[in-house]
């Protein structure tokens, strides 16, 4: 009894997927000629144009982010060398130390040296890096991290500078980047829309003036 109970259900359920089919099939089909060529057209134009847009923000994503990592390293990497050579003299002010590193727009400098931390900004401490990292870095290897701080993204990368018993840790601000890259969406985006429009443009007046003596 039971199972007769579930194949009528499934044979209901069978049905109404039928009957919905039929009626979108019934839609369409009273569309005129004209109107569904222009449809596919739109549809099509919006596949294709979804496509190279999507295909185009993440690549320009990717080599904009790239870009940007391989500065922010090259920066931190100098910052830490310089760091390490003054920090071998035993009257050196680290704070000024800090203040005097040419950092990149946005970025901030951290040091920890035998347990004391040092920055050049009250906004970024030592609370304001990610624990994993900070405790990955002074214990040896380098590592960098995305994170976000207040809101805003941001990248952090952590040297370790053993000679001298501390660790250096720069964190640069992303909001540059993330704006830049809102902006290229909205442009890709609008860019798509417009394809769209005109593809439907298009196939209206194709299938106007391939289609008249059908009609």
């Amino acid at each position: 009894m039971r199972g007769y109970r579930l194949r009528v259900e499934s044979d209901g359920r069978r049905r109404r997927v039928e009957q919905s089919a039929e009626k979108e099939r019934r839609r369409w089909s009273r569309l005129g000629l004209r109107a569904r060529v222009t449809v596919t057209f739109g549809l099509g134009a919006l596949a294709l144009s979804a496509t190279m847009a999507g295909l185009t923000y993440f690549t320009a994503r990717q080599f904009i982010l790239h870009e940007r990592e391989t500065a922010i390293l090259r920066q931190s990497y100098v910052n830490a060398s310089l760091a390490r050579s003054s920090l071998r003299s035993p009257t050196q002010n680290i704070t000024q130390l800090l203040e005097n590193l040419d950092t990149l727009p946005g970025s901030l400098s951290v040091l920890e040296k035998q347990g004391q931390w040092y920055a050049d900004s009250p906004s970024v401490g030592e609370n304001a890096i990610p624990s994993g990292l900070r405790s990955l870095v002074i214990s040896g290897p380098p590592a960098i991290q995305h994170f976000v701080l207040n809101g805003s993204p941001q990248l952090v990368v952590g040297l370790p500078v053993p000679s001298v018993g501390a660790a250096y840790f720069e964190v640069f601000s992303l909001d540059e980047l993330a704006r830049t890259l809102r902006i290229l969406a909205l442009a890709l985006a609008g860019a798509a829309l417009v394809t769209t429009a005109a593809g439907a443009v298009i196939g209206r007046w194709a299938s106007g003036r391939a289609l008249r003596p059908l009609d």
